[in-house]
């Protein structure tokens, strides 16, 4: 074969079409260059390793681990949002290469951030210790839902096991740093130096000039922590969980779980929903014309099983009812799951379209306007008939199909799959909105359920706080119900998230104590009857109130009040309320009054 008659782009191939190049060893790396080393094969195929991690964010968060261990032991105040303030500052600036999100993605991720942050500044605010257990694992759990890139509602509720599974992978990624990237400044070494030095004349001279006054030893002990061996073991533990959750917020962030893709829509079989939401709306119905029955003495007495009094009754059936509006509301969501949540228009079902197919007016292929080579015959004119502009009587250009030539409703133009699809969407407007009327009626009796019962015991935290979620349950419900008629259905997981989020903050903000409190002094009032034993168990939040008693009920109530003054960096601000009542007017210990 002659070799001067191969074309340029096709040079000879020897060894049966394969070029020599193809058996050059590979180039070497340089030092520099970047190998598959420096990214790690991914340990699930879902969730991807994120770009290796980077000094400033090792170091920051060590140093924020070692201030958690110095300022955390003391009971929370100002020093848990101060520190989530700065972990988040940290990966937010120091995060390599954070993976891309929509804008609708950035925008919940830093509500929800927000919200978690807020609710964790309730701590400085509030000094219940049941509720700030409360606050904390709600504040884990929206950072994990923030952190989720999917707003499906299986995405939100796993939202918290994908938060166990970065904290476990974030605790072996970020302390890996590649030595590539070990690359200080030219000046680090004397600033370090320097530092190193700065540190230990502080020290020395701080030590000297404290054992040398009692007054500069006094600020020295209030702005420094106390640190004592005793409590080292714990220290240890504390700076640990932080470091683990710095570890675990940062990769998250670094590299989002992809578990969940965005939702898919697939109309389900009527029958599916209609026979259980019925079911429910049936059997709450009876349920509530036996209540209204009951209340309007109607009722027939022998039907009633037992002799109970209204606040006995109350206090039998409110944790039941509690259960019950949990199941309505989650039937409610799941329903709502199995129908689109916009009515699907047009002759193809698409929604938000009015024809599915894109049909113009006077370009109907296989119609006699439409035929080639006639005047004004292109796709889309206004006539297309040859020569005239209203050849058709009656009509202008009317072609088949068009609005002006068939008088066919929406309803005969749609598709039988867009007429179920609507259909389906009707019937659970009606039937979810009985229910959804009758969800509401029972919270409403529920909440009364606990208003007869406060008027007889009187209040304490669980009741402050079941009723407060009642009340959430049921505003909650109703937003839901209206982003699904707006066709925002996708959003209706993650607003509830957020939700939740806002309720737990203002919940903490008023103070279940606080409420307690000021209800069992109303009530003494009223009636002369008052729970000393139960009210000193209440925290600081309470003293406030607590203050108005008879000064022997009153050192009763504040027996077991302790010393709230607190570190400036643990400032907590019902503590400094209490902290200024008691030294005004220190609680006497008096015997508690009989019957107390």
């Amino acid at each position: 074969m002659d070799e001067s008659r191969l074309p340029a782009s096709q040079p000879p191939q020897p060894f049966g079409g394969v070029t020599a190049k193809a058996f050059e060893p590979p180039a070497p790396t340089t030092a520099g260059a970047a190998t598959r080393l420096d990214r790690p094969p991914p340990a699930i195929p879902w969730w991807p390793a994120p770009a290796p991690s980077n000094p400033w964010l090792l170091t920051g968060a060590v140093a924020i681990s070692v201030l958690a261990a110095a300022t955390l032991l003391e009971w929370p105040g100002a020093q848990w949002p101060a520190l989530a303030l700065c972990s988040l500052l940290l990966i937010r600036f120091c995060c390599p290469r954070p993976a891309p999100r929509t804008l609708a993605d950035q925008r919940w991720r830093a509500l929800l951030s927000g919200i978690a942050l807020a609710l964790l500044g309730t701590l400085a605010v509030r000094d219940s210790g049941p509720l700030m257990l409360i606050v904390i694992m709600a504040f884990l759990a929206l950072l994990a839902v923030a952190l989720t890139p999917s707003g499906r509602a299986v995405a939100v509720l796993a939202a918290p096991l994908l938060g166990a599974v970065a904290w476990c992978r974030g605790l072996i990624w970020l302390p890996v740093v590649p030595r590539t990237r070990w690359r200080l400044p030219a000046q680090t070494g004397p600033a370090l130096r320097g530092t190193g030095l700065a540190a230990v004349l502080f020290v020395v001279v701080g030590a000297l000039l404290v054992s040398a006054d009692q007054a500069f030893a006094g600020l020295a002990q209030a702005l420094l922590p106390e640190i004592d061996l005793d409590g080292l073991p714990i220290r240890v533990v504390l700076a640990g969980l932080s470091f683990t959750v710095i570890c675990a917020v940062t990769f998250g962030v670094a590299s989002p779980p992809g578990v969940f893709g965005p939702s898919r829509f697939r109309q389900r079989p009527a029958a599916e929903w209609v026979l259980p939401v019925g079911a429910l709306v049936a059997v709450l119905g009876v349920f509530l014309v036996v209540q209204a029955a009951v209340l309007f003495d109607a009722y027939p007495s022998e039907l009633v099983h037992g002799d109970l009094t209204p606040a006995a009754r109350a206090r039998e059936g409110f944790g039941q009812l509690v259960c019950v509006s949990i199941i309505v509301a989650g039937t409610l969501a799941w329903a709502a799951a199995r129908v689109a949540s916009h009515p699907p228009v047009g002759s193809g079902g698409q929604p938000g379209t009015k024809d599915a197919q894109p049909t113009t007016r006077g370009d109907q292929p296989g119609t006699k306007d439409a035929q080639p080579g006639t005047k004004d015959a292109q796709p889309g004119t206004k006539d297309a008939q040859p020569g005239t502009e209203g050849a058709r009587p009656g009509t202008q250009g009317a072609q088949p199909g068009t609005e002006s030539a068939q008088p066919e409703t929406k309803d005969a133009q749609r598709s039988p799959a867009a007429r179920l699809a609507a259909r389906d969407r009707r019937v659970l407007i009606v039937g979810g909105g009985l229910l959804l009327l009758e969800l509401e009626i029972l919270v409403a009796s529920a909440l009364r359920r606990m208003y007869l019962y406060e008027e007889t015991f009187g209040w304490t935290r669980l009741r402050v706080e079941v009723a407060a979620f009642e009340i959430w349950l049921a505003l909650v419900v109703l937003v839901a119900a209206g982003l699904w008629l707006a066709g925002r259905g996708p959003m209706v997981p993650r607003v509830g998230a957020a939700t939740a989020g806002v309720a737990l903050c203002a919940l903490a903000l008023i103070g279940p104590d606080a409420i307690v409190a000021r209800g069992s002094v109303d009530r003494f009032h009223a009636t002369g009857k008052i729970d000393t034993w139960y009210l000193r168990s209440l925290s600081a939040d309470a003293v406030p109130s607590l203050d108005s008693l008879p000064a022997s009920y009153r050192a009763c109530a504040l027996a077991n009040s302790r010393d709230y003054s607190t570190p400036w960096y643990a400032v907590n601000l019902s503590r400094l309320r209490a902290d200024a009542v008691l030294k005004a007017r220190p609680a006497a210990d008096d015997a508690c009054p009989p019957g107390t």
